[in-house]
């Protein structure tokens, strides 16, 4: 299945990993979390990229005030981009001796 659609991204810092988790599991049914080396204020600092596409503009708005508010963070950026989804399933492979 292939369907038109928007890419959301997350960058925040890498702190509060656990609070940050728990935001995404209650807001997303699905996500992926990349670790990146950052910058903010010309400081280096762990950061996470965080990709959701099965979600609106609004709950990714929602979702950075949560982690800027309980990470204690002073920004949290997101980014949408026009994308395509396709899916592609596998099939269970039988081996026989």
């Amino acid at each position: 299945m292939l369907m038109n659609d928007k890419l959301y991204r997350i960058y925040c810092e890498d702190v509060n990993r656990d609070v940050i988790d728990s935001i995404l599991a209650y807001h997303f049914t699905g996500y992926t979390i990349l670790s990146a080396a950052g910058s903010y204020g010309g400081i280096p600092e762990d950061s996470l990229i965080i990709e959701v596409f099965d979600t609106t503009l609004p709950t990714v708005i929602e979702v950075c005030g949560e982690i800027a508010e309980k990470c204690n963070q002073e920004q949290v950026v997101y980014t949408v981009s026009p994308c395509y989804i396709g899916t592609v399933y596998g099939t269970p492979k039988v081996v026989t001796q």
